[in-house]
């Protein structure tokens, strides 16, 4: 089974930019805009990564994070949070739940490099190996 991602960042470009590549890349991919959609798309199915931004509206990085550590205590979801490495806006209680956090990527070369990063995550999480990518390309 291939691994799965759920996507939630306030920034919509952002978010498509991420479901674009993975889903290219052959991912499953869900995406959500705020915490409450975030927690729907955990319910219908936990994913291999969860990329969560802590300032989404609606219950915040936080409450998805209490609701994951209550719901799905044993859950192996890897978390990466994408704020630039700050746990400030975390409760302490909840940082053992954080796998991984990234700046928000800038431009396509940080975007390119946050998405490998996450499909090293959910590779490695998954424990199987990557699967090629489907190219479409041209008939010869």
């Amino acid at each position: 089974m291939l691994p799965r991602f759920v996507i939630t960042v306030h920034n919509p470009a952002l978010r498509e930019e991420l479901r674009r590549f993975l889903a290219l890349r052959g991912f499953e991919v869900a995406v959500a805009a705020n915490g409450l959609q975030c927690i729907e798309r955990l319910q219908e199915g936990l994913p291999t990564v969860l990329v969560l931004d802590p300032h989404i509206q609606w219950g915040g990085g936080d409450g998805v994070l209490d609701w994951l550590q209550k719901e799905a205590p044993f859950a192996n979801v890897t978390v990466v949070l994408a704020n630039g490495g700050n746990y400030d806006d975390i409760p302490h209680r909840l940082h053992p739940l954080i796998d991984d956090c990234h700046q928000c990527p800038g431009g396509l070369h940080d975007l390119q490099q946050f998405i490998a990063c996450l499909e090293q995550h959910a590779w490695r999480l998954s424990g199987e190996s990557p699967q090629p990518t489907k190219r479409v390309g041209s008939p010869s």
